[in-house]
């Protein structure tokens, strides 16, 4: 294992006896340079993501299930809400479910309506689409 300059430790491979004389002849002709392995900057899988998520602005609880019920019933009704479902909201669409083609028919022809006040109760910008579907 070798530690580098930012405290992790990573594993370097075996260097075989010969590789070793090679690399100190080199050493001694050219100057000390150091001995590159693929392992030696190998990282776990997992501290990568975690590095990679870490960076990432995510709003993962604003888009919980809960969070999108809440918000469903607040911009239409209770009466609305409880016949029909938005159940996601991905890159600006917003899916919404209901049982009944009448309700379909009535969200669709009130789409513009849902969008303004599904942004105002998420964010501007957030919702660019609604999409509806019957079950």
């Amino acid at each position: 294992m070798v530690r580098y300059p930012d405290d992790t430790l990573r594993p370097v491979r075996h260097v075989s006896r010969r590789a070793g004389m090679r690399h100190q002849a080199e050493a001694d002709m050219f100057g000390d340079v150091a001995l590159l392995s693929t392992g030696a900057n190998m990282r776990d899988i997992t501290s990568i993501l975690t590095e990679v998520v870490s960076r990432m602005d995510l709003q993962e609880a604003q888009f919980a299930p809960e969070f999108l019920a809440g918000v469903w019933q607040q911009a239409v009704g209770d009466f609305v809400a409880s016949q029909s479902t938005l159940v996601s909201l991905r890159d600006g669409c917003a899916t919404i479910r209901a049982p009944h083609p009448t309700v379909c028919f009535e969200l669709r022809r009130q789409r513009q309506g849902l969008i303004r006040t599904l942004n105002e109760a998420m964010g501007e910008n957030c919702v660019r689409t609604v999409n509806v579907r019957s079950k």
